[in-house]
C-alpha cells in the first residue's frame, strides 16, 4: 500500500478546529490564548515579540521574547537569545535562555549556552553545555511583574555579550 502526501482539507480543518477550541480558555488577562508556529521549513532571522504561546519547528536566528510559552520542537534550531516565562526544548538551541517561571529540555535536546530559571527539568539524553544560574520564585515574581513593559522595552540584556558560545556540537 503506497502511502499519499495528498492534502486533505476535512482532516486540516478538523484538527485546526480541535485547537482553536483548546486555544479559547481564558489566560490571567481575561483574552484568549493564541498560537503562533513558526513551520519547520521556515527561516527567520530578527527579533521576535510573542504573547502566549510560540511554537519552533524552522530556523530562527536573532532574539526571541514570550510572555508565555516557548516551544521547540525536535526539528527547531535556534540561534538567539531567549527571553519567555517558560521553555520547552526539543530541537537545538545556540544562545543564552532566561525562563521566567520553567526551562525543560526533552530527551534529544540540544542546548549550548547560559540559562536562567527558577524551575530547571533536564531529560536523559540531553546535550547541554553551558551554566546554570537558579533563581528564587522571589526573583522570577520581579521578572514577571515587569512583563506587561517586556514586549515595549528595547531587548533585556541579561548576559555579558561574550558569554554566548557558538562553537556548536
Amino acid at each position: 500500500m503506497t502511502q499519499s502526501n495528498n492534502f486533505r482539507p476535512d482532516i486540516f480543518f478538523m484538527l485546526k478546529r480541535k485547537l482553536i477550541s483548546i486555544l479559547k480558555k481564558k489566560s490571567d488577562n481575561g483574552s484568549a490564548n493564541s498560537l503562533t508556529v513558526i513551520g519547520n521549513k521556515t527561516f527567520f532571522e530578527g527579533q521576535i515579540k510573542a504573547y502566549d504561546i510560540i511554537r519552533i519547528d524552522g530556523t530562527i536566528k536573532g532574539n526571541i521574547e514570550c510572555q508565555g510559552v516557548l516551544e521547540v520542537g525536535i526539528k527547531g534550531k535556534i540561534e538567539a537569545d531567549i527571553i519567555a516565562d517558560s521553555v520547552l526544548i526539543g530541537g537545538e538551541v545556540i544562545g543564552n535562555i532566561l525562563a521566567k517561571n520553567r526551562l525543560e529540555i526533552t530527551s534529544g535536546g540540544k542546548v549550548r549556552g547560559d540559562i536562567v530559571t527558577a524551575h530547571l527539568v533536564i531529560n536523559e539524553g540531553v546535550i547541554f553545555d553551558g551554566s546554570c544560574h537558579m533563581i528564587t520564585d522571589e526573583k522570577a515574581k520581579h521578572f514577571s511583574n515587569k512583563k506587561e513593559n517586556i514586549l515595549k522595552e528595547p531587548p533585556l540584556k541579561v548576559f555579558p555579550e561574550d558569554s554566548k558560545n557558538k562553537n556548536f556540537l
